[in-house]
Formats: C-alpha cells, sequence, structure tokens
C-alpha cells in the first residue's frame, strides 16, 4: 500500500508548515510538487511589507514616518542562497520573531534583473543580498539614511545581537550604537 507519509509520498501535495516554521500563519496548504521548491516565500515574519521597487519603498518609508515606527529594511532574493538559509533557520525563531516586532520589516525584493532591483539596491549603496538596514527616529524624525547596517549571513544568534544593539539608548542620545565590524 502507498505510505501516507507525505515526506516518503512524492505525490502528495499537503505540507504541514506549523510544526517547523510557527512564522507561517497556515497549517496546512496544498501545493502542486512544481511549486513545492518556493515554499521559502511563505516564510516572511509577521507583518512583512514587500517592496520590489524604489517607489514601493518610499512608500514604506512613509507609513514608518507616519506611525512613529523604526524600520528595518532586508534585502532579499528568491536566487540568494544564504538569504535561504536565512528564511528557514533565523527568521523562524520565536526570538527573531519577537524582537523583529517593534520594527515597521520591510523586505527589499531584488530577485529579478531589472531596473526597479538596480535602483533598489544602488540608493542605498548594497552590493547585494542578504543586507538589512536599520532607520532610526532623530529629533522625532526618521532618518533618510540608513542608520546601522549588516552585510551578509547571520545565524540566530548573530542576528539578534545586531537587533539588540539598535536598541536607542539614553546615554547616547536616542541613537543605536555603531554596526560592530568583522
Amino acid at each position: 500500500s502507498p505510505s501516507t507519509n507525505p515526506a516518503r509520498n512524492p505525490s502528495s501535495t499537503s505540507v504541514n508548515f506549523a510544526s517547523t516554521w510557527p512564522c507561517v500563519r497556515l497549517r496546512t496548504l496544498r501545493l502542486r510538487p512544481a511549486v513545492v521548491t518556493d515554499f521559502q516565500l511563505l516564510l516572511v515574519p509577521p507583518k512583512a511589507l514587500i517592496a520590489r521597487s524604489p517607489h514601493a519603498l518610499d512608500r514604506d518609508l512613509a507609513l514608518a514616518r507616519r506611525e512613529g515606527r523604526r524600520v528595518l529594511v532586508d534585502y532579499d532574493a528568491r536566487w540568494c542562497v544564504s538569504c535561504t538559509i536565512m528564511d528557514r533557520t533565523v527568521f523562524p525563531r520565536r526570538r527573531v520573531v519577537a524582537a523583529l516586532r517593534p520594527f515597521l520589516f520591510v523586505r527589499a525584493d531584488v530577485t529579478r534583473d531589472n531596473r526597479a532591483s538596480t535602483q533598489l539596491l544602488a540608493r542605498y549603496h548594497v552590493l547585494g543580498p542578504p543586507t538589512f538596514l536599520y532607520f532610526a527616529f532623530r529629533h522625532g524624525v526618521l532618518a533618510a539614511r540608513p542608520t546601522a547596517r549588516l552585510v551578509g549571513a547571520q545565524d540566530a544568534a548573530g542576528f539578534l545581537a545586531w537587533l539588540a544593539q539598535l536598541k536607542p539608548r539614553p546615554s547616547s542620545g536616542g541613537r543605536p550604537l555603531p554596526t560592530p565590524s568583522k
């Protein structure tokens, strides 16, 4: 008789992500076998906005200004192996999801090789994904340029340590600490 275990039955189209990735809100997804390789698109932290053009990024930054929220921009691409690894091993962690809640989390999607992706990368001098940019408030105004930058893949501990440095401290005049260099 055929196996009922989806992992052992390649023709199965039911995939349960809830036990592995808690940030995925759906319990069971019905996917065609050819689409299963694209499930990493579902691993976006809660309330993440997707910007595929400079105009969309401007819209998201304007939303952060209106809401008075700090912004974390994640330059991401489907072809980026390091991004996929972080999507599977870092972002699903409960501590990372909790640490991202105070931020307006924006994914700058540079998957396509087009003018919009080139402009997104050039705007803040990003060489490629994964790159994280932090925009803080200074004197009640969202900074026009990134306040801190993290380049390259990180494990959960490294990413959480970097996020912890972004908290404004009274001794620094409300400014986050500088990005550590390796």
